[in-house]
């Protein structure tokens, strides 16, 4: 408000310094609080740690199209036309929260300042487990003020909210402002520091016995079990710290918990932290964690990460700010009139009226969503935006994306968005989840001499794991993996002198299995007795490939490999695991943790050695058993899965004698049969017959293969293994495995199980509805309908007995859920070496229910990786593109080592000189494109000749539009992946496309 003074005609028109904050301050709350549909009387705030609750707010599809169309965010999710309901994006968080926060800023308890407001901070968070808002989703939401702070530039305010869904609480937004000036009413400012948290290492008893002793430190009665030297406590702390002056507090109060992991990795609660007082400088809790608190920040990457989109595409990251913010103000509700009003900014020494801070962050992030997380929104988890510049309508923004490093499983990546040719004006980074990822483990018969070496060499992580198995086999059965790895030794002698010779020996005269009538013990190593000073292994192939040995060092490659991943951050948090035969104890031990690393050595030593004495052998050592792949469809006549079946069942008919499909690998192509040599010959000769005849005229294959069958037996069969037209024996492999010859060790297995998995060692979360056993290919559930159809494939007594007893309540305690978790864990694998490895149903469950775009193999050599690939090509799964990874041969690529090599090479901005073009391209395409001699004026043109559409034309145009690039932007002389700048996912889209445009040729 202003006077006019005509007495003064030199300066004439005077402010009103009278209630001018007071002015300035109504025209906020009118403009920006109450300028809505729906105005509502303000009342300010007169204490501020009071919590502030918003109103309910149902999201609807229109807000969120005109949200998303001011920002400039195309994202299918957000912006699809159909009768499909679009989820929301992260910013919207920000719509929902808006009244809150004008509520706060205009508040004269926090400043009266309001021209003179800086946003400073953004950051929106999504609670893990909970997925993205979606149209028609009822949010509610209450905010705190969580600082007031006065620093020399000014006050710094900062905002916390949190959000709910159907009461449950799905995201957090935080916002930080300041009001410029000097502040002096210091007994009005305070912080709180939430959430906190610290992991120490108790390295000492004296360490323990520190920490024990701290008033602050209160321990639960089972704190002295739990904590001793070389244990990890975690706390989570909450810290509220009011001022006297800059530089000293008048109060303290830091509350919280203390935690131990449990060998699951479950916390346990250990103490609660309790600690006040009065005028202090420092915080002693704080700064004691401080002072002792584990290294645990995210690995980045060397030389500062590398760009996700190459500089010479940098056009798809650059936008031009609106004209107007009005269309943003409207739809977002922040009608700050700096942003809306030239005179209002003018007033505020504006040079004219700015661009909202959240509409800049809301671009850019939506270029992350876009360019970072493939166009998948729901892999956003965390986004923090400083604002550092100031944006004015039609500016020119440019944004440079930075894959920085990892975190917790998810990508690091950095955004720094310019004025075209000026400064910064925002920073951020983005906690973007990997894409949805399945870790898979391969079984027997990948091993390796040498495996896992490399890694040895290079990592700390997967060191120690190699470096622990080895001391276990040494101390428990004097054979060292390490030596048994590198070098395949044909034979090993273990000494039994002195006192650890002695315990050794006392562990192999202790290993035994029951007879098939389960009458008596068989010992596994009779020829040790007391009296032995040694025993001597022996093998033609190599120790490595003697199964107790090889399945125990497979066990510790993944386990490895899997460390060390977990050392750099990738492994996936969530992600569904499963492994194929021994890979399932891979798998579990990698990624649930149940076991005791240890234990899972000796569990797979000892299923070693039950597998390779579960047959009767001669005097030379051979049994009457094999195993054989089958490719059905090698025979023609469209012989599928259900054919072999018929096959298998016809021939057991007639002949005495195992023969079962024990592991179903690829639908249609690729199974394994095990059996007698004779039956498995009986089934070679009759598949090779379904071959060399025509189809049955009426179709009726069952009959048709019963006459083959019937031929086939009743002629002497030579039961010496060969290959036939659909069939390759497994040379040297002697034993059936997973076929039910071998349900009589599960007895005797299952009290090993019983004793190496323990309840409290179960984390029910890790393991629900992500572990897919080989038993069932369901994902792994404690329910009663899960126990009836694991009961239905194994007839198991222990499942019978349980099912019984199923009370109503069996699983609302915790306690109860994971002592039935470890029954059936048990009875899963105790029948797993007897049972068939549903492999087919597990990777249509990979790829189909969970929708899995990433599949990882932890193995030494790429088996199931090739399986994967081949199911892909099914006709259920065709198009789908699934980035297949093996964790050695695509190291690279797992490890982003591959993305920052590519972003690394210099990239050309010119084609290359005629000369350098490529010959055969040349070659091929001369004739075709001459164009016909231009005509003198005034002479009518030949008829113009057709020019061939060439196949480089489609690709080039074809690639230019999945890349959103103009034509002339995308090099033909480029690969695929070089054009798409190390983005997998997208480079197998496109690869997709041009399969289905141009096939397999």
């Amino acid at each position: 408000m202003f006077a006019y003074h005509p007495q003064q005609p030199l300066t004439p028109i005077h402010l009103i310094v009278d209630g001018h904050a007071a002015r300035i301050r109504k025209l906020y709350v009118d403009t920006w609080i109450n300028n809505t549909d729906t105005p509502a009387t303000y009342i300010d705030i007169v204490d501020t740690s009071c919590r502030l609750q918003g109103n309910g707010f149902v999201i609807t599809k229109e807000h969120v199209r005109a949200f998303c169309q001011s920002v400039g965010n195309r994202s299918r999710l957000f912006t699809h036309d159909s009768d499909y309901e679009p989820y929301a994006p992260m910013d919207f968080l920000g719509v929902l929260v808006m009244p809150n926060f004008m509520w706060a800023l205009s508040s004269m308890a926090v400043s009266n300042a309001m021209f003179k407001i800086l946003h400073l901070h953004n950051k929106y968070l999504f609670v893990d487990g909970e997925t993205m808002l979606k149209v028609g989703d009822r949010v509610s939401s209450d905010m705190i003020i969580a600082d007031l702070v006065n620093t020399p530039a000014g006050r710094r305010v900062r905002l916390l909210a949190n959000l709910y869904r159907c009461g449950q609480k799905i995201a957090t937004l935080e916002s930080t402002f300041l009001y410029r000036g000097d502040f002096i009413d210091i007994a009005k400012t305070f912080e709180h520091a939430l959430d906190q948290r610290f992991t120490i290492r108790l390295s000492t008893a004296n360490d323990v016995a520190v920490l024990m002793a701290k008033e602050w430190f209160i321990g639960c009665s089972s704190v002295s079990a739990h904590l001793t030297p070389g244990s990890r406590v975690e706390f989570c702390l909450d810290s509220k710290y009011y001022f006297a002056d800059r530089n000293l507090y008048s109060s303290i109060s830091t509350t919280g918990r203390a935690s131990v992991r449990a060998p699951s990795g479950r916390l346990v609660h250990i103490a609660d932290v309790n600690f006040e007082s009065g005028i202090s400088a420092k915080d002693p809790v704080i700064e004691y964690l401080r002072r002792h608190q584990e290294s645990l920040g995210a690995p980045l990457f060397s030389g500062g990460g590398y760009q996700l989109v190459p500089p010479s595409h940098h056009r798809l990251l650059q936008v031009t700010v609106p004209d107007s913010n009005l269309p943003y103000a409207r739809v977002s509700a922040d009608g700050n009139p700096i942003h809306i009003n030239s005179y209002v900014a003018d007033f505020a020494g504006l040079p004219g009226p700015v661009t909202h801070g959240l509409w800049t962050s809301a671009s850019t992030r939506a270029l992350l969503e876009c360019y970072a997380a493939d166009d998948e929104p729901e892999r956003m988890r965390t986004y923090q935006a400083s604002f550092v510049g100031m944006v004015l309508p039609r500016d020119e923004l440019r944004t440079e994306l930075l894959h920085v490093g990892m975190k917790g499983g998810r990508m690091l990546v950095k955004g720094i968005t310019s004025k075209v040719g000026g400064d910064r004006v925002l920073e951020c980074i983005a906690e973007i989840e990997q894409p949805a990822t399945a870790y898979v483990f391969t079984g027997q018969g990948s091993q390796e001499v040498g495996m896992g070496m490399e890694l040895y060499k290079q990592s700390a992580a997967a060191r120690d794991v190699w470096n622990r198995a080895d001391k276990h086999m040494v101390d428990t059965y004097g054979v060292s993996l390490l030596n048994i790895v590198r070098t395949n030794p044909g034979q090993l002698t273990v000494h039994f002198g002195g006192r650890r010779g002695e315990a050794i020996r006392r562990n192999y005269m202790l290993l035994s299995r029951k007879c098939s009538d389960k009458s008596k013990a068989v010992l596994l190593f009779p020829e040790i007795t007391l009296d032995s000073p040694s025993y001597m292994y022996r093998s033609p192939t190599g120790l490595l490939n003697s199964t107790q040995f090889t399945q125990v060092a497979l066990i510790t490659f993944a386990v490895a490999a899997m460390a060390d991943m977990r050392a750099n951050s990738l492994v996936q948090n969530g992600a569904v695991f499963a492994g194929h035969s021994l890979g399932e104890y891979a798998a579990l031990s990698s990624i649930s943790g149940m076991f005791a690393f240890e234990d899972v050595l000796d569990v797979t030593f000892y299923r070693g050695l039950l597998m390779q004495s579960a047959v009767e052998r001669d005097i030379r050592g051979r049994s009457q058993y094999g195993m054989a792949a089958v490719d059905p469809s090698r025979l023609g006549h469209a012989v599928d899965e259900s054919m072999l079946t018929m096959a298998i069942e016809a021939i057991c008919e007639l002949n005495k004698g195992l023969l079962e499909v024990v592991n179903y690998n690829v639908r249609g192509s690729q199974y394994v049969v095990a059996g007698t040599l004779r039956q498995l010959a009986v089934l070679r000769l009759v598949l090779d017959g379904v071959a060399a005849k025509c189809a049955p005229a009426d179709g009726n294959w069952q009959y048709h293969i019963a006459q083959i069958v019937s031929d086939v037996s009743a002629r002497p069969v030579d039961s010496q293994p060969v290959r036939g037209r659909a069939t390759i024996p497994l040379l040297g492999i002697d034993v059936p495995f997973h076929s039910s010859k071998l349900l009589s060790g599960v007895d005797e297995f299952r009290l090993l199980l019983q004793e190496k998995i323990r309840p409290e060692n179960i984390d029910y979360s890790l393991l629900h509805l992500r572990y897919i056993p080989n038993l069932t290919a369901v994902p792994f559930e404690v329910s009663r309908e899960y126990f009836s159809l694991v009961y239905s494939i194994t007839m198991s007594p222990v499942v019978a007995g349980i099912l019984d007893d199923w009370p109503d309540s069996a699983t609302d305690d915790y306690d109860n859920i994971a002592r039935l978790a470890a029954t059936l864990l048990v009875e899963l694998l105790a029948y797993q070496f007897a049972s068939p490895v549903q492999w087919i149903d597990t990777l249509d469950l990979v790829f189909g229910k969970f929708g899995v775009r990433r599949l990882v193999e932890v193995g030494a050599s790429p088996v199931l990786s090739g399986i994967a690939v081949k199911t892909l090509k099914s006709n259920t799964l065709h198009g789908k593109h699934v980035d297949v990874l093996h964790i050695e041969r695509d190291r690279d690529a797992i490890y982003y080592a591959q993305q920052r090599q590519e972003a690394s090479e210099p990239t050309p901005n010119t084609l290359p000189a005629p000369s350098e073009q490529p010959t055969v391209l040349a070659a091929a395409t001369m004739a075709e494109c001459v164009l016909p001699a231009a005509q003198p004026p005034g002479t009518v043109a030949a008829t113009l000749v057709d020019v061939p559409l060439l196949a480089l034309d489609v690709v080039h145009a074809l690639v230019a539009h999945k890349l959103k690039c103009p034509l002339a932007d995308v090099s033909a002389l480029k690969s695929i992946k070089a054009l798409v700048g190390g983005k997998s996912t997208l480079q197998n889209e496109i690869v997709g496309d041009l399969h289905k445009e141009f096939g397999s040729k």
